[in-house]
């Protein structure tokens, strides 16, 4: 009966499917309606009626024994209900980039994209970490997750563009986390901030203790963790799209503090991200001691990305590629990837791409 336009493309709709009719007098309502059939497929099925077999999208309309052309034709297999989280996820393969002149401009660009899959005007939170570093950033993905904020990035040089995406995509009172020290999101960055809502750092003496300064105020509960090298980013880039905590290790020995937050999260159950080269042997022998471990790798970063995805994601309707040698497009896509409840799969240009 109905399509809409967005960002270009034709949804197919009936807004009027669900309408309720009036019985008698002391019925007013029959008691047919339901939210189920708006923006729904041809595989959605309710009550013995198909919307593409009862109700075919078409582009004409007739009154009046004239006919004529209304508009585009559209697919009806553009939505399909989820019942899981009771919004149309959508079904296309359309490939879509997200890119800016910069990293730093990529991230807005991803933010933007972001705002658009998880249905915000305007964002409760957003998450700034540094563009030159990984850890930061990685270790925030869960926050992320947990706050349905964008990361963006800053070298303490884009100011001028950070503070105006911010003023015009932050609700008021809004929250602004800056990941790290001062070395890592500079004073300066603070300062241009200023005012536009309330600013947390959350920060400690190395990447590992950032890192569990995040997981406490993002609030672990019972829940998998991800355990990831704190030297590399490929594996936990991966892991970032998951909606899940990711613990940061070195390849020596597990921290006091470490191991104090793994006591706490004992019946958690534990997946180490990348092979023995990236979390050693006597790291997962000390994460046995509290809660069962298993461990999941290929033989490359590709290959894990992929092999993460399977094992999480098991009928992704769609997927964010990003680069695999580089981390800051992928650091923002993760939480993009997460608003789609879609895998970030890792590629590059060359053989790796297939």
């Amino acid at each position: 009966w109905n399509i809409i336009q967005v960002d270009g493309v034709w949804y197919p709709t009936d807004v009027t499917w669900n309408d309720p009719y009036i019985a008698n007098i002391s019925q007013p309502v029959s008691g047919y309606e339901n939210e189920e059939y708006l923006l729904v497929g041809s595989d959605t099925v309710i009550s013995g009626y198909a919307y593409g077999v009862t109700h075919v999208p078409g582009n004409s309309v007739s009154l009046n024994g004239l006919s004529f052309i209304n508009g585009p034709i559209s697919s009806p297999d553009k939505y399909v209900y989820n019942p899981e989280n009771n919004k149309p996820s959508i079904e296309t393969t359309d490939v879509i980039r997200i890119a800016g002149a910069t990293r730093y401009e990529t991230s807005l660009a991803i933010a933007d994209q972001f705002k658009k899959t998880s249905g915000q005007d305007k964002f409760s939170t957003v998450i700034i970490a540094n563009g030159k570093n990984f850890a930061d950033a990685l270790a925030g993905s869960y926050l992320a997750s947990v706050k349905n904020a964008p990361i963006l990035m800053t070298n303490g040089k884009n100011l001028n563009a950070l503070r105006n995406y911010i003023a015009d995509s932050l609700s008021t009172g809004g929250t602004i986390y800056l990941l790290g020290g001062d070395a890592a999101v500079p004073e300066s960055v603070e300062t241009a901030l200023s005012g536009l809502g309330t600013i947390i750092r959350l920060f400690g003496e190395s990447r590992y203790d950032t890192n569990l300064e995040i997981l406490k105020e993002a609030g672990v509960e019972n829940e998998e963790i991800f355990v990831c090298t704190g030297k590399n980013f490929a594996d936990s880039l991966s892991a970032s799209a998951a909606k899940k905590p990711i613990l940061l290790v070195n390849n020596q020995k597990l921290a006091a503090s470490q191991k104090e937050f793994l006591d706490a999260h004992a019946d958690n159950k534990l997946y180490i991200i990348g092979g023995t080269g990236a979390v050693n042997e006597s790291i997962e022998a000390e994460l046995q001691n509290y809660g069962d471990v298993e461990r999941i790798y290929g033989s490359t970063r590709y290959e894990t990305s992929v092999l993460f995805a399977q094992k999480f994601f098991t009928e992704p309707k769609q997927a964010v590629l990003a680069y695999a040698k580089n981390f800051p497009d992928g650091l923002c896509g993760g939480a993009l990837a997460m608003s789609m409840d879609a895998p970030l799969i890792l590629t590059a240009n060359g053989k790796e791409a297939v």
